[in-house]
C-alpha cells in the first residue's frame, strides 16, 4: 500500500516531493513495486531536471541493492549531462561495470570517461568478504568483440580526458582469452603489449598455436 500511495503522490502535481520521501523508505526496505520503479526510471529520464535530482535522492547513495540499477541506467539517458553523471556514478558505486562499458560511444564524455574506468575496475573479480552487494556478479574480463571499443577511447576518441583516462584503465584491465587475437592484431602497440603478455603467461605449445 505504501507503494501504491508512493507511485499515486508522484503522479499528482505538487505532492511529488512528498512521494520521494516515501520512495526512499522503500528503498531502503528493498519494496519498491515494478509501477513504481518504471515510474522513477521515466522521471530520470525526463525533462524535468529537479525531479530527477529528487528522485536520485531517494535512491540513496548507501543502496546496493542491484534492483536499483535498471533505474539508474535509465538516469544515463537523461537529457541533462549532470543527472547522467549522477546516474553513471551511482553505477560505479553499485558494480554496474557492463552497463557502463556499453557507454564507450556516447556523445557525452562524462559517461564515455566513465566507460573506460569501468573497463579497467570491473573487468576483474573482486573478491571482499565484507561487501554489502557481490560485486564479482557484475564483473567480466574484457571480451574478444570490446578490444575495438577499448581501441577507440585509447586512440580515436575526439576527448582527451577520456583517451588519458583509458590509458590509467587500460593498466587494471584483464582481457578474456577469447580476446588474445583481437589484441595481437590491434593497431594500437599498447594493446598488443598486452596480448603479447598474455600470450607469454600460455604453456609453450599453445603459443606456437596461437601464432
Amino acid at each position: 500500500r505504501i507503494a501504491e500511495l508512493a507511485l499515486q503522490l508522484l503522479n499528482t502535481s505538487g505532492t511529488e516531493s512528498a512521494g520521494f520521501v516515501l520512495v526512499k523508505e522503500l528503498a531502503v526496505r528493498g519494496q519498491l513495486s515494478a509501477p513504481l520503479a518504471d515510474r522513477l526510471s521515466a522521471i530520470l529520464a525526463g525533462d524535468d531536471r529537479n525531479r530527477a535530482g529528487e528522485a536520485l535522492s531517494a535512491l540513496d547513495r548507501k543502496l546496493r541493492s542491484p534492483s536499483l540499477m535498471p533505474i539508474l541506467e535509465t538516469g544515463l539517458q537523461s537529457p541533462f549531462a549532470d543527472v547522467r553523471a549522477w546516474s553513471g556514478a551511482r553505477l560505479m558505486l553499485m558494480g554496474g561495470g557492463l552497463e557502463l562499458r556499453a557507454q564507450w560511444d556516447h556523445p557525452d564524455p562524462e559517461l564515455r570517461k566513465l566507460a573506460a574506468i569501468a573497463f579497467g575496475r570491473f573487468s576483474y573479480q573482486v573478491q571482499t568478504p565484507n561487501q554489502q552487494v557481490d560485486l564479482a556478479e557484475f564483473t567480466v574480463a574484457v571480451r574478444a568483440d570490446e578490444v575495438a571499443q577499448v581501441e577507440h577511447l585509447l586512440v580515436d576518441d575526439p576527448n582527451a580526458e577520456v583517451r588519458e583516462q583509458t590509458l590509467l584503465s587500460l593498466r587494471q584491465m584483464t582481457f578474456a582469452d577469447t580476446a588474445l587475437d583481437a589484441l595481437l592484431t590491434s593497431s594500437d602497440l599498447r594493446l598488443r603489449e598486452h596480448g603479447l603478455k598474455r600470450l607469454a603467461e600460455r604453456p609453450a605449445n599453445e603459443q606456437v598455436a596461437a601464432l
